[in-house]
């Protein structure tokens, strides 16, 4: 019996190896993330139209990281890297998608499986992209493999009441089959 170790970002892991038997470990979601481009780079896909569009993908050298920086007058806190996991571009528009591996599976939970912190992050990933100098539409979507019937291809509103700001994304089911 030997050990292999593994890196998840900053946590070092150990594992116990047994010589007899052999396995690999994938990550679904990283699985769900190359099966959606896949799909997206089809020719007449049925989920987005990308003719004349340039496609980058945050798996083929990081094409869509952004940095930015978290810091207060005096005090710098940190530099961080927005990677939404498409950014499809032409001339008239973006649209910024983030693939999700979760299923929405009931409606016994008043979010039906749409986090809040997918929302947040898709927004902030918009906002680091749009260009006061550009004038292009841009839009969001969140990508799923499985949506509730009343969620699919619907446009969702997150309203900020103190500032009137609204924040529009989509919810779009692309099955894992």
């Amino acid at each position: 019996m030997g050990a292999e170790y593994y890196s998840s970002g900053t946590n070092k892991k150990r594992s116990n190896k047994s010589k007899s038997h052999d396995s690999t470990l994938l990550c679904p979601n990283r699985l769900y993330e190359w099966y959606v481009y896949q799909q997206i780079m089809t020719p007449d896909n049925p989920y987005f139209n990308i003719n004349n569009c340039t496609i980058k993908f945050d798996k083929i050298n990081s094409a869509t990281s952004s940095k930015y920086t978290i810091s207060s007058e005096k005090v710098y806190i940190s530099e961080r890297t927005s990677n939404p996991d498409y950014i499809l571009g032409n001339d008239d528009k973006i649209i910024i998608i983030d693939a999700k591996w979760k299923i929405f599976e009931n409606n016994s939970d008043k979010s039906c499986g749409l986090k809040i912190e997918d929302v947040i992050k898709l927004q902030r990933d918009v906002e680091l992209r749009k260009d006061p100098n550009v004038q292009k539409e841009i839009y969001a979507a969140l990508v799923y493999p499985k949506v509730l019937d009343s969620y699919k291809n619907r446009i969702f509103k997150m309203k900020y009441p103190f500032n009137n700001d609204v924040f529009n994304f989509k919810v779009i089911e692309i099955p894992y089959s």
